[in-house]
């Protein structure tokens, strides 16, 4: 299973969890994911755009904290 898909699974598995353990783990996804493909905090309009897929979940996972 490549890495991506890992990471979409687990984001649905925490969703299904009740605050505040949700949100812990969805940040702990986050850090995840920035350590596995390197995004940065500043918005990186090419890096975004050669990876929509991952950007596209991490924004998810973001929208999903209950912050």
């Amino acid at each position: 299973m490549n890495k991506l898909k890992e990471f979409i699974d687990t984001f649905y598995k925490i969703l299904e969890m009740k605050e505040p353990q949700r949100t812990i783990q969805l940040s702990e996804l986050m850090d995840k994911m920035q350590q596995t493909y390197d995004i940065t905090v500043i918005n990186n309009r090419e890096y975004n755009n050669k990876n929509q897929a991952v950007i596209q979940l991490y924004r998810a996972v973001a929208s999903a904290r209950n912050t």
